[in-house]
């Protein structure tokens, strides 16, 4: 399924609305220069369909025209970016990750 994405950058999130639903991945800013992708959320409608990777993937491929980096807050993320490598180079860890 072909779908249109978009960045809503006023409602920090990347989404994709069809007829049947939507998909969105909803981020913050951190330090200005990383998105801290936070959550996934497809409509029951579009599970199944691939729709949540192909928003994912947008979303990662904007961190990298953009020159962003990325941490993987949201479980779905985290378990895209192990199945696709090609994309390690943007993820960060959380801050305070790994501080006493």
């Amino acid at each position: 399924m072909a779908l249109k994405i978009h960045h809503d950058e006023a409602g920090r999130r990347f989404a994709a609305e069809v007829e049947r639903g939507e998909a969105v991945l909803d981020y913050e800013l951190v330090d200005g220069d990383t998105l801290d992708l936070r959550r996934t959320f497809v409509s029951d409608e579009l599970r199944g369909e691939g729709v949540a990777g192909q928003v994912v993937r947008y979303a990662l491929d904007w961190a990298r025209h953009h020159d962003k980096k990325i941490v993987a807050t949201c479980p779905y993320v985290a378990r895209f970016l192990e199945r696709h490598p090609e994309y390690a180079e943007l993820a960060v860890p959380p801050r305070g990750a790994g501080s006493p």
